[in-house]
């Protein structure tokens, strides 16, 4: 690579390039001409901006209706409790087991 790029005749070199800037594409800016000038932008932002949002979440009054009642989540939360682990060799809860028991 390094003998072919010295040895090269320069009015070959500058044929070589034109031949592949033709295959390379246009700058970015240059592909989109119906791009918003950055004035417009900053523009049509604070527009949006000042428009009135929707509220995503129910008022209070309806989340209160909406919520059941403490007293029926705490049933549940019995009912679904998981119960103790224990010890394998003295049956006990592990909790506060720690080395208590020998295998």
């Amino acid at each position: 690579m390094k003998k072919l790029l010295f040895t090269l005749p320069k009015s070959e070199m500058e044929e070589v390039l034109d031949r592949y800037s033709g295959k390379a594409p246009e700058p970015l800016n240059r592909q989109f001409p119906e791009r918003k000038s950055k004035e417009d932008a900053v523009k049509g932002y604070r527009e949006r901006k000042k428009m009135k949002r929707t509220p995503l979440f129910p008022s209070e009054a309806e989340q209160s209706t909406l919520q059941p009642n403490d007293d029926d989540t705490q049933t549940r939360n019995q009912i679904t409790s998981r119960r103790p682990y224990i010890c394998s060799i003295c049956k006990k809860p592990l909790r506060g087991h720690k080395g208590r028991c020998k295998k």
